[in-house]
């Protein structure tokens, strides 16, 4: 660990009663989906406090993101640090005493309690610490940190009669914070997740299935030979709630998906039933894995439907994907040496649960920044999981700390690239190839720096030299490259890799078969 890396340390063990204060001051404003202002207001007012710029981004009167920015000197990469700072929908009037303690903050021994506190304001204050500790400690960043605080991560969807901004569905705050320019080459997603580091998760589709029947006076009632023929929906319904069971149960098993991150399981389950005079919707929430057509979930629920042989029907009212994190080799690399460097192992696995379910690190990865998701574990206090170990939240915020100012500073990993020596590339060419030890890899090349991380598909070693190969012209030939440290992560062999790698061999050797012939040809003339 660098002396700069140990100060930021250091700084962040001294904070730790500055972190729960945070947390408690945080924790006990309320934040309902749709009702984050005050809670944006506090986080922007303690940013200001500790010299950090600052601003609220606002997408109605009552609802905000609130975003900090340390700015970089330029010429590095930039990071977001995002948590949400709503807690789900508001409480009812009627709402109990326990529930509504739940909705606060307080501090038991090592413990944390709060239900909006674990979900998810203090991954928030946690990154607010840190940042302050980057900033205390005086560390050059070459490119600008974000500290954000996103709105409706929990936004309920429209449906029914709820419609309008105020119910948009998950992840609309983050959507709304990148649409409005807060972009960056990284973000790092602050939830709990057993302080694994997760690389994907997945999506959701949420149907509304109608049952359909008559209204009838119970006197009158008659029943029929079958089920089609009885006129009550809400019986048509009780059978349509069991065979949607059977096919979730059958779903979970067939539908696992296994990456280099975890295990997906998708999971499904009814999650409401309304009715009205004349039917009764049953409201159900699927979970997918990435690149799942919701279309194809659609028509197989319309299957099962279709087997119990009554009028049905089925729509989609919410559709949010899920994703595998790209190009995320760097920042992965960085969470995983901070963790660590704090903790004195690696990181655990992330829990199965955690990569299944749909949270704001999709959004980011659906709009082309590379994100992954990290925090600290949680325990279940009766039906809500909503305590968690004060330690794990300020090891959480060293582990945010060391991350930042590994990826952000020049001698880190964020610095992705290998600069070459000034040299000519053929206009119009928008990649070459590097021959690293005895591989031979297909890279961008632009503005003098070889980006080897985006496209790169084989392990490359971790210090080295390589050299620029044919087909295409750099200058006067062979260009030594740069000293890097760990440039990317070891990654996973596939046959598409294996194949790339053999063409852009086969490509280096037919340009320098080419060549020497010419210098062949020439001798001889």
């Amino acid at each position: 660990m660098s002396d700069t890396a140990k100060r930021v340390k250091e700084i962040i063990e001294q904070d730790r009663e500055d972190l729960v204060r945070l947390c408690l001051e945080l924790g006990n404003i309320p934040s309902a989906h749709a009702r984050e202002r005050a809670l944006g207001e506090a986080t922007v007012a303690w940013l200001e406090r500790n010299g950090i710029e600052s601003w609220l981004q606002w997408i109605t009167d009552e609802s905000v993101n609130a975003v900090g920015v340390i700015r970089g000197a330029g010429g590095g990469s930039s990071l977001i640090l995002n948590a949400h700072m709503d807690t789900g929908p508001e409480l009812p009037a009627d709402a109990s005493e326990t529930d509504v303690r739940m909705e606060g903050a307080w501090v038991d021994g090592d413990l944390m309690y709060g239900k909006g506190l674990i979900n998810d304001k203090a991954q928030l204050c946690a990154f607010m610490i840190a940042a302050r500790a980057i900033k205390k400690a005086g560390v050059a960043l070459g490119g600008d940190l974000y500290v954000t605080g996103v709105a409706f991560e929990t936004g309920e969807p429209s449906v029914d009669g709820t419609q309008g901004v105020n119910f948009p569905g998950e992840g609309f705050g983050a959507w709304w914070l990148v649409n409005r320019g807060i972009t960056a080459d990284y973000c790092l997603v602050g939830e709990t997740s057993g302080f694994g580091i997760i690389m994907g998760e997945c999506g959701a589709v949420w149907l509304k299935i109608r049952c359909k029947g008559r209204e009838l006076y119970t006197p009158r009632l008659v029943r029929g030979e079958s089920l089609r023929e009885h006129p009550n929906p809400y019986i048509k319904m009780a059978h349509a709630v069991t065979a949607l069971e059977q096919w979730a149960i059958n779903y979970e098993r067939e539908a696992r998906f296994e990456f280099p991150g975890g295990t997906m399981i998708p999971k499904a389950q009814v999650a409401a039933v309304r009715g009205g005079p004349g039917y009764c919707d049953i409201y159900y929430d699927v979970r997918i894995v990435p690149k799942t057509d919701p279309q194809a979930i659609k028509r197989e629920i319309e299957g099962v439907m279709a087997t119990l042989d009554f009028d049905s029907e089925v729509s989609i009212y919410q559709y949010s994907r899920g994703h595998v994190a790209r190009n995320a080799d760097i920042l992965i690399d960085a969470v995983d040496q901070a963790h660590r460097d704090v903790m004195g192992a690696e990181p655990p696995p992330p829990p199965s649960a955690e990569i299944s379910m749909w949270r704001d690190m999709n959004i980011f990865n659906e709009l082309g920044i590379p994100a992954v998701c990290y925090g600290p574990c949680k325990r279940a206090l009766g039906a809500a999981d909503a305590a968690a170990d004060v330690q794990h939240f300020h090891t959480r915020s060293q582990a945010n700390g060391l991350a930042q100012k590994t990826l952000m500073t020049g001698n880190g990993l964020l610095k992705r690239c290998a600069v070459l020596r000034r040299c000519e590339v053929k206009r119009g060419t928008p990649s070459v190839l590097v021959e690293i030890g005895n591989q031979v890899v297909k890279c961008r090349y632009h503005g003098g720096v070889l980006f080897l991380a985006p496209l790169l598909a084989v392990t490359v070693l971790r210090h080295g030299f390589g050299r620029i190969l044919g087909p295409y012209r750099l200058g006067n030939g062979a260009m030594e490259v740069g000293r890097h440290r760990s440039v990317v992560s070891d990654v996973r062999r596939s046959r598409k890799a294996a194949r790339r790698i053999a063409n852009a061999a086969t490509s280096a050797r037919r340009a320098r078969t080419r060549r020497s012939g010419r210098r062949s040809g020439r001798r001889r003339r």
